[in-house]
């Protein structure tokens, strides 16, 4: 057995791909197409001009398949600049092209494998009737002509295979190659928005911790989700309502028709649309949270937070008449002694205000009453991602109702 040529030996290691495993059989693809051809040139294809002309041709696209292979690149941004789109193209005109080539022989067998993919990825009704026809009905022109190929067959002595038989069998092997690219690139746009998706998932939240740590580091305060602070808390359900986009992007797929040219304009609408509309709408679910209009969340109230101004306040009071006791100690005593009473009574307020004194918010039209302030942060933080998620969908509904709640409680003045 003879040892590999240099040539060959730099083929195979073009075609080993370390990377990209899945691109080696694409390489075979080729290198079988090329024999295919070489072996219908023995065969006397090179005999007819119009056959020879189909044969150049199928060369020349072979040729421009192996380019989109070889696009130059290294590691991992190698499979990024190929272009796996133009090589399955040429690769796909090349298979139809080789069925105005091959023997008769060969041509049935082709002819039914093409009839069974055609009933496989070709769903729309009318052109299965056209193609296939309808069962115990009239045969489509693609049975036809599998049928007139037959019969040449078996005729003695055999008869030539009209060209026009071999015309439809082509025709209808791309209509299913056209189907099969577009099915795969939708697969693709889907797969690469969903890559995309959870990367930014991963980000966003590393985003929001920084983005905590360094509000904590400038303002000098701890940074907590809470409603109470109202502008972190409203950039943090712009956030969340980003993620709950990205989420949509990695559960939901979408037929894109993109195969006629748009890639980018589907692609930035997923990746960059999307999310801004998804944090538009967290934003939107928030006012309109605030606003009463639709819905309301209420929770027992914070007495320390909102009572913690008023205590300060009397303690700075405090404060400054400790430093006048020893001198206006008659004058300010009945003030000390007012201002003591005043802060034991808030103190004992303290005490008891979450217990006695429920949440003062006003109902909307839809009331939930949560427990804590902490099952706040963590409604808000649910409706931002929710609200992410659905997009467009939401907004519309929930502006469709506010419009229609404003409508019902509007004052209508009656004409003089």
């Amino acid at each position: 057995m003879s040892e590999p040529t240099d040539q060959q030996q730099q083929t195979i290691r073009r075609f080993t791909q370390w990377i990209n495993p899945a691109e080696e059989d694409l390489w075979s693809k080729v290198v079988d197409l090329r024999a295919r051809l070489d072996l219908l040139a023995l065969a006397g294809a090179n005999s007819n001009p119009d056959k020879q002309l189909i044969l150049a041709q199928c060369r020349e696209k072979l040729d421009l398949a192996e380019a989109c292979l070889a696009a130059p690149g290294k590691f991992i941004l190698a499979p990024l600049k190929k272009n796996y789109r133009s090589f399955w193209s040429f690769v796909h005109r090349v298979d139809e092209e080789l069925l105005l080539l091959i023997p008769d022989e060969q041509l049935l067998t082709d002819a039914v494998d093409t009839k069974n993919a055609f009933a496989n990825n070709i769903a729309n009704p009318a052109q299965q009737q056209e193609w296939i026809g309808t069962a115990g009905g009239t045969p489509g022109k693609l049975l036809e002509s599998i049928s007139n190929i037959e019969n040449a067959l078996k005729a003695t002595p055999t008869t030539a295979i009209s060209p026009c038989d071999r015309l439809v069998v082509r025709d209808a092997l791309r209509m299913v190659n056209e189907q099969v690219d577009r099915t795969f690139w939708m697969l693709s746009l889907n797969t690469s928005v969903s890559v995309i998706s959870g990367i930014m998932m991963g980000a966003i939240p590393l985003l929001m911790f920084f983005m905590a740590y360094g509000w904590s580091r400038f303002s000098g305060s701890h940074c907590d989700f809470y409603p109470a602070d109202k502008s972190f808390f409203l950039a943090g359900l712009c956030f969340l309502g980003v993620l709950g986009a990205y989420l949509s992007n990695l559960v939901t797929k979408e037929d894109f028709l993109f195969i006629r040219g748009p890639y980018w304009r589907f692609m930035l609408f997923h990746v960059v649309a999307k999310p801004v509309l998804g944090a538009t709408s967290a934003a939107f679910i928030y006012l309109l949270e605030r606003s009463k209009l639709i819905f309301s969340l209420d929770w027992p109230s914070e007495p320390k937070a909102q009572l913690a101004p008023t205590l300060d306040k009397l303690k700075n009071q405090m404060a400054a008449i400790d430093g006048q006791i020893d001198h206006y100690a008659q004058a300010i005593a009945p003030q000390v002694h007012a201002l003591n009473s005043q802060i034991a009574d808030l103190y004992t307020l303290l005490d008891h205000y979450s217990a006695v004194l429920p949440s003062m918010a006003d109902n909307g039209l839809i009331h939930i009453q949560l427990p804590s302030l902490a099952a706040a942060s963590a409604a808000y933080a649910v409706l931002a991602i929710a609200a992410g998620f659905s997009g467009d969908k939401l907004l519309r509904s929930m502006i469709e109702r506010v419009l229609k709640r404003l409508e019902a409680t509007a004052e209508k003045s009656s004409p003089n």
